[in-house]
Order: C-alpha cells, then structure tokens, then sequence
C-alpha cells in the first residue's frame, strides 16, 4: 500500500450512497399511503401498503418503518401471504442492519430469501442479495459478500436492469477495494461508471469518480487521483450535499498529503473537518481526524497530532468504523512514540496489532482460498509437464514389464471375474435392502404423521360437536337435555388427552438414536425444542406442528429461528428440516 493507510476508509462513501441507490425509485407519498390504509379493509391491500410505509419511513424514521413492517409481517403470516411476508421481513432486516444487529438482520434476510428463492421470486431476490452483499461487507466477510453481489449481478443483467446493474458494480468494486486487488476494484468502478455515465445518473457518477480517485491515491498515481476527486466537487457542491463533499475534501487532502504540500492539506482538510463538526457526522469525521493526525505527525507537531487521533478513536468507535480505530490506535502509537513515552506507545501498538492482525485474518480467507487455487492449478501444469518429458520413458517401462503383466492377468482373470460378479450381486442386494429400509422408514414416518394429526382432527371435531350439542340443548325438552349431556360427556371421553405422548412412543420405535444424538451433539436444547425437531424430521409443515401442539404458527416460526440458533446453522443457507433429516 502506497500511502500508508490513509485513504482507504475514505471509500466508506460507496457504503453511505448504497442504500439510497437500491431504493432510488421516487417514493409514494405518505400521507396519501396512510388515507389508503386507513380506507381499505383488504387484508393483501393492507399488507401491500404496510410494507410500501415501512420503505418510505426507512430513511427518515427507522421506528415507524419498524412498526409498519411489524404490521406487514404479521397480517402476511395470518393469511399466509409469503410474498409479503418476504418483503417485511426484507425490510426488518434493513432496519436491524442500520441499528448495527447483524445477528438479527441476516436471520430476518435469510428467512426471506428462502421464501423467494422457493417461491421463485425474481424482483426481490436480487435485494435481498444486495443487502446480504452491503452487511457482510460491513462485517468484512469478504467473501460472503462477493457471493451474494455476483448472484445480484446475475439476475439485474439477466433482466436488463442497467440501474441496478451498475449499482451492483459498484459494491463489488469497493469490496476488492478493501480486500486490496486494485486493478480488480478499477475495472469494476469503470464498468459502473460507464453505465451511469449513459443513464445520466449525476450523483452516482460523482461517487464512482470519488472512488476511482481512492483506487488511483492507493496505486500512488496522485495526479490522477486528484483529477477524480475534483470531478466530483461541483456535483457535490450544487446539490449541498455537504457528507460527501466533506470526503471528497479529506481525499484531496491526503492527495496534498502525499505530495508534501502542507498549505493545501491545511486548506482541504480544514474544510473537511468543518463539515463533520457542523453536520455531526462522526464516520467522516473519524476519517477527517486521522487525515489531520497524519498531516501533524508529519510536521513534528506531536501534542496537536495526539488531540486528533483522539477525536477520531472516539469518533470510529462511536460510528462503529474498525478500520478507522486501527488507524487511530497506530496514530497514537507513533505519537507516544515521537514524545519517547514508550509504554503508551507500546500499549497502542499492541492495540494496533491486535485489531490489525483479525481484519487480515479476514481479508486472507479470501486471498488463501484464491491462492491455494493458483498453487493447485501451477502445480498440476508442472507435473503435466513432466509426464510428457517422461513420456518415452513410460513407454518403454511398459514395455517391459508388458509381458509378465499379461500372464498375470490370464492367471487371475478367471477368479477377478468370479469375485466382481459376486460383488455386484451382493452390491445390488445392499442397495435393495437399504431401498426396501428406506421405504419402510418413509411408510412409517407417513403414518405416524398421519397418525398425530388424525388425532388432532379428531379432537377438534369432537369439541366441535360437543360445543354445537352444549348450544342448542336449551331448545330441547329436559329429558332430552340429559340425554344430550349423557352425549356430550360420552364424547369428551372418547378425547384423546396427550397426543405428544402417543407420538413420541411411536417415534422413538421408528428413528431410536435420533434424541441420543440430540442430546450427545446439543445438550442445551428444551424439552419443547426436542418436540419441534422431531416433527421437523417427520417433515411437518408449519401449520400441522402448530395444530399438534395448539399455537398460533408465528409461535412455531419463532421456535423454528430459535432452534436454527441453537444447532449452530444461524445465517448459513442450509434449510432445518433438511439438517435434522440427516440426525
């Protein structure tokens, strides 16, 4: 890296515009949206336009969008609208996001990508991508989120969206931004920059121009970069757009920086840093204060260099920036060390390190992936390189030995014949009885599903007529009320009070290690929480688990997310029905 680590938060701009670009389309007017709520007693409608508040509410009051898109998710789950489930649960996931509750967010988006991918949705898959792209960049798993661009990429090309498209482009080249493959972030930001260009797009275009700059300033082609970063200035400027003219400043600083001229970074940087202060913007304002730290440290002023890597530690762990509280932590170090207090300074670096040593840790899962890649495709180039070298040479020893090989292979044919027909013979019978084995497990799992939920119909049809019975009794002659409650409590006898007990009996004699397994691999799970997998491993759907054990089927989802936790497959795209079929 040429300039020491100085600018590459600076592209932290690609991360601000990003979720406005996703949602650029022009909103629905609230108030209008609200009179249409208010109007319409269509529960699709109401869910419709629950989830259309929740994404108008998003950007200026993150509370309302959460409590729209509660309402949308909730209405979706009572008529069983998974679309609109999807999309609520889309938009809790943004929220959980901007509140910094990774855990909570990928659980809200993975639960809504199951449904799209299955349902087959097309339109907001590719959103659901790009948001699982934006958090898992921002928790600097790389290649997680190289994963969910390119799957975005796919379908905006594939649809023709140029927009979103372009967009998408633009991620991924800030993602090889941070893992350090420039040329790669280059090429991508280009790509971007030419389709925006062509849509007349102006705010994306000045953002990308910021970006090249950045991958310009980092391959220390100074001149260039700050070619870039003046681009952006007028754009930026005529639409007072003062966050990211604040970065396009503190960019042109390090550029003066890195060349020396100290009038000019105090210039820039002091404009920069008017803004953060001004605006309350503490992300820039972490980068701004390590500009101003590096520019004072380079000037010998250590007691001024201190006052601002301390601004900016508070400021990056205030805005949650691990890259800039590295920065400031080695800026703190050098300063303690310019002043020759070498136990602050050591601490620091030790700091540095510490956090330093787990963003490559990170960074180079993706690299060794890559690497070992090369070295394997190097390595298998070598050896076919000298297997043709020794080809003659092969040849030859075949040759020789060409004769025995073949009076052994008369000798043994006969027998190896003999035992490969055995073999296949036994092999089909294996395979016949594992069949046959299979089956007989599938019958027996159908019939025990059928089983628990005949009883439960039963149950249900019993109280249904005991209560019809109870009802209309009063009409009847008193003898003949006795005889209808001689009826009713015949029938409340005939109610089959524990049905979990007959199910479980039953299940154990068909799969008989499954809780042994349970218990030896997760032993913190609940009694409730075993319930739930044995019906999941029968393959009972949401609906008939919470018939058995009479809850509403948003309890069960619940229970189902919690269990997904416990099992260790929180986040990860594997189903949980699929992974306790294989207990």
């Amino acid at each position: 890296m040429k300039n020491n680590g100085h600018v590459r938060y600076n592209l932290f701009l690609i991360s601000l515009l990003l979720p406005v670009l996703v949602f650029s389309q022009k909103s629905p007017d609230p108030d209008s949206l609200l009179r249409a709520l208010y109007l319409t007693t269509q529960p699709s409608e109401q869910i419709e336009i629950n989830n259309l508040l929740a994404e108008v509410y998003f950007p200026t009051d993150p509370a309302k969008s959460n409590s729209f898109a509660q309402q949308a998710l909730f209405l979706s789950e009572s008529i069983d609208d998974r679309n609109g489930k999807a999309i609520a649960l889309y938009h809790l996931a943004r929220i959980e996001n901007r509140s910094n509750d990774i855990d909570k967010s990928l659980e809200y988006l993975n639960i809504a990508m199951n449904i799209l991918k299955s349902t087959g949705d097309q339109v907001w898959l590719p959103k659901i991508y790009t948001l699982g792209c934006l958090i898992y960049k921002k928790t600097l798993e790389y290649e997680n989120a190289l994963n969910f661009g390119y799957k975005a990429l796919k379908i905006y090309q594939k649809a023709g969206k140029d927009d979103q498209t372009a967009m998408v482009y633009m991620m991924l080249g800030g993602i090889y931004f941070d893992l350090g493959n420039y040329a790669k972030s280059r090429e991508l930001f280009e790509e971007s920059l030419a389709t925006y260009t062509k849509l007349g797009k102006l705010s994306e275009v000045a953002v990308i121009q910021h970006n090249i700059g950045e991958v310009q300033l980092e391959a220390g082609n100074n001149t260039l970069a700050l070619t870039y970063f003046e681009k952006a200035i007028p754009y930026f400027r005529s639409t007072g757009n003062l966050n990211n003219l604040g970065y396009v400043y503190n960019s042109i600083g390090n550029v003066y920086l890195a060349r020396h001229q100290y009038d000019s970074v105090t210039k820039y940087l002091s404009k920069s840093y008017e803004i953060a202060i001004s605006a309350d913007r503490p992300r820039l304002l972490s980068a701004v204060a390590i500009s101003r730290g590096n520019f004072y440290l380079a000037k010998s002023m250590a007691d001024s260099a201190l006052f601002y890597f301390k601004i900016a530690l508070n400021a990056s762990t205030k805005a949650n920036r691990i890259i800039t509280q590295r920065d400031a932590l080695l800026g703190l170090s050098k300063v303690f060390e310019v002043k020759k207090e070498f136990d602050s300074a050591y601490q620091f670096h030790k700091k540095y390190k510490s956090l330093s040593d787990s963003i490559i840790d990170v960074r180079n899962q993706y690299k060794i992936t890559r690497t070992e890649m090369n070295y394997l495709y190097e390595h298998e180039n070598q050896l076919s390189a000298i297997r043709q070298q020794n080809v003659i040479l092969k040849y030859l020893m075949i040759a020789a030995v060409l004769f025995v090989l073949l009076v052994f292979l008369v000798l043994i044919y006969g027998r190896q014949k003999i035992k490969l027909k055995n073999s296949n013979i036994e092999a089909s019978y294996l395979q016949m009885e594992q069949k046959n084995l299979q089956e007989e497990i599938d019958n027996k799992n159908r019939e025990l599903t059928t089983h628990v939920m005949y009883l439960v119909k039963k149950n249900e049809l019993i109280n249904y007529i005991s209560e019809r019975l109870q009802k209309t009794k009063s009409h009847f002659k008193s003898d003949n009320q006795k005889k209808i409650e001689k009826i009713i409590l015949d029938l409340q006898k005939n109610i089959d009070g524990n049905i979990w007990s007959v199910f479980e009996q039953r299940f154990q004699e068909v799969h008989q290690d499954f809780y042994k397994k349970l218990n030896e691999n997760y032993p913190n799970l609940t009694d409730n929480d075993k319930k739930l997998c044995a019906f999941l491993k029968l393959n009972m759907t949401t609906k008939e688990i919470a018939n058995v054990l009479h809850q509403n089927p948003n309890s069960v989802e619940v229970a189902r997310t919690r269990l997904r936790k416990k099992l260790g497959i929180s986040g990860k795209e594997i189903g949980l029905t699929t992974f306790l079929t294989q207990i």
